[in-house]
């Protein structure tokens, strides 16, 4: 296994903002990360996009990485989606880790660091206390 170094981090802000999508949270902290690492949307060649409850609270559960990545440039390349509640971001970076490490990507340059986002992000503007309750506790089984 090769080693593998963290070029470049984003990270939007803490707090409530009733205006932000997932999508806009995930534009913003990937275009961070980008500028952070020197690397553009062409240097990516895979992305790992973890998030816990935004399924659950948009109906959108099978391609969240793809719709939230949509206008950040990385497309057309593999994105692997990643839910494991509490741990999806520690088991997002773990997974882009084991790529690098492997050797199976990041043959476009020298460096191993930029080229697989790990990226996590969680929105919890739950509209109502019955879908709020049902977000974080499943009903008990008959």
């Amino acid at each position: 296994m090769r080693e593998v170094y963290i070029a470049g981090t984003g990270m939007t802000a803490f707090g409530k903002f009733m205006d932000s999508t997932v999508r806009s949270l995930a534009e913003e902290a990937t275009a961070e990360a980008l500028r952070d690492a020197g690397a553009t949307p062409g240097d990516i060649e895979m992305a790992f996009f973890s998030n816990a409850t935004a399924g659950i609270l948009t109906g959108q559960e099978m391609i969240r990485g793809q719709v939230a990545l949509r206008n950040t440039g990385v497309l057309g390349v593999p994105i692997v989606n990643v839910e494991n509640a509490c741990a999806s971001a520690s088991s997002a970076f773990f997974l882009a880790h084991m790529a690098v490490a492997s050797g199976d990507y990041f043959s476009r340059r020298e460096l191993v660091a930029a080229t697989l986002p790990a990226a996590s992000f969680e929105t919890l503007d739950v509209p109502t206390s019955a879908v709020r309750s049902t977000t974080f506790f499943s009903p008990k089984s008959a």
